[in-house]
């Protein structure tokens, strides 16, 4: 009933839009994303009056819009319930959204439910979003729009990927819906040790971050945080550090999205509920774990469809097939855009590294190489295939921590990959960019969003520690935990 009601409510949409000056045709239109260290499909936009924030959502039955877009909010006098993936509902004001500018595509006028919020976003949701298939492009950070397909049409594409992908690995995931909410699902796999979730998750292409409920966890076997070392005998006098103890992420060994097909290590949100009230879903599938791939969403034909190089390893070394070239430089990839502020920079590391890595960045003008006082690139945590990251340089940041760094970019036109170096940078914990001074040594960063509500740093520490524990029970300790000689 709800799926034929958005679908009423989108035929309405449409018939509003040749009158408003807008257009709800999306066919052959490509957005970039919104520049962000982490993936999102969100967009730059505006109301009249005001910029706005286009977040594309297809967990989100019902599109959304802040108060923040208006001055005085153009309620319609109806009141709608949207459910939320944490088991609640919320009872949301209609609102009629007029003049809405994507990019710079004009869209129809369309009634959305009204949410609190100063900022002014707008999250576009499966009631204007069913009829579209939704092309992503992990490397360039772009989102393009299509005529949703059959089944049939997106698993030939996967059988037989075009020649701009030859080599490319395909995987079709066939998505089912949620009969009281229309959303999404997918079911995956979770596992931490001897424990193992399986159930559905909800499909999202706004929640930056992968998330799990409490509830379904724990009913699991699944541990949060701090109780991962419980069970684990250490000596005494040992000494975790005390940051770990505010850990409450849940760490993973293995996300699968279908057998074979996922992320090796990590950490999802916890994502609480209301006891006693039942659940359509274990988590949330977000942009974190989905985005390591290039991604198709039709949800009008359920179908996820994931591509990404095909990785070939011989030990320790590891070739990527791309672009009709299969080499080690083929696993990284670095995109440059130029706008009037910045430069914006997207790497992307479509191998695993086991270690971390460093991709070293060099910079030109238009009267040659640039002399820096600063070594600038991308730095990640030890992480599985297809990570990536977007960051405009110089990033804010930069210019008040280290003017010099910043000052030598001004007449920056080019990036280029300089080289690829194994390891993490330590200062830098995480998936971030990087500036480093060479005559002090001292290092700026920008990083992706923290998981699991806690700094990065002491979240990748814990997971270090905890990994490390588990390698060398019965072998002695890791040495960052070795106990202090006494005084």
């Amino acid at each position: 009933m709800l799926r034929a009601a958005l679908l009423l409510s989108l035929t309405a949409c449409f018939a509003r839009g040749s009158g408003a000056g807008g257009s709800a045709n999306l066919d052959g239109v490509t957005f970039a994303l919104k520049s962000s260290p982490g993936l999102r499909l969100s967009v730059d936009g505006s109301l009249p009056g005001a910029a706005a924030e286009i977040v594309f959502d297809v967990a989100t039955p019902l599109s959304r819009v802040t108060t923040g877009c208006f001055d005085d909010v153009p309620t319609t006098g109806g009141t709608v319930r949207i459910p939320r993936p944490d088991g609640e509902t919320d009872t949301a004001n209609e609102v009629a959204v007029q003049g809405l500018v994507i990019g710079s595509h004009r869209y129809a006028s369309f009634v959305a439910g009204a949410r609190q919020g100063d900022r002014c976003v707008v999250t576009i949701g499966n009631d204007q979003l069913l009829p579209w298939a939704l092309s992503v492009d992990v490397a360039r950070r772009t989102v393009t729009f299509s005529k949703s397909q059959s089944v049939e049409h997106w698993r030939g594409l996967a059988v037989k990927p075009p020649a701009e992908r030859a080599g490319y690995e395909s995987h079709l995931l066939e998505l089912t819906r949620d009969p009281r909410t229309d959303w999404p699902l997918l079911p995956v796999k979770v596992t931490q040790g001897p424990a193992a979730l399986v159930g559905p998750f909800v499909l999202s292409t706004g929640e930056p971050v992968s998330q799990v409920a409490d509830d379904a966890a724990r009913g699991a076997g699944l541990r949060t945080g701090f109780e991962l070392l419980e069970g684990i005998e250490l000596p005494e006098g040992l000494q975790v550090p005390p940051e770990l103890e505010s850990f409450k992420g849940i760490k993973f060994d293995s996300f699968e999205l279908a057998p074979g097909v996922g992320v090796r290590e990590g950490a999802l949100k916890a994502l609480p509920g209301t006891e006693g009230r039942p659940r359509a879903a274990a988590g949330v599938l977000g942009c974190d774990l989905w985005g390591r791939f290039d991604a198709v969403i039709d949800v009008g034909a359920n179908v996820l469809l994931l591509q990404r190089p095909r990785v070939l390893a011989s030990g320790a070394h590891q070739r990527c097939d791309r672009g009709g070239r299969v080499d080690e430089e083929s696993c990284f990839e670095l995109q440059v855009a130029k706008t009037k502020a910045a430069l914006v920079a997207t790497g992307t590391i479509w191998r695993a590294l086991p270690e971390g890595g460093q991709l070293h960045f060099d910079f030109s003008s238009a009267k040659g190489k640039i002399s820096s006082p600063c070594r600038m690139g991308l730095t990640f945590s030890p992480t599985d295939r297809g990570e990536s990251t977007q960051h405009e340089l110089p990033w804010e940041q930069l210019a008040s921590v280290m003017p010099a760094c910043a000052s030598a970019l001004k007449d920056a036109s080019v990036v280029e990959l300089a080289m690829f170096e194994d390891g993490a940078l330590p200062e830098c914990p995480g998936t971030c960019a990087f500036a480093q001074d060479l005559r002090t040594g001292r290092v700026s960063c920008e990083c992706q969003p923290q998981v699991a509500g806690i700094a990065t740093d002491a979240e990748r520490h814990f997971l270090r520690i905890y990994k490390q524990l588990l390698e060398n029970r019965g072998n002695g300790l890791p040495p960052e935990l070795e106990p202090e000689d006494p005084p």
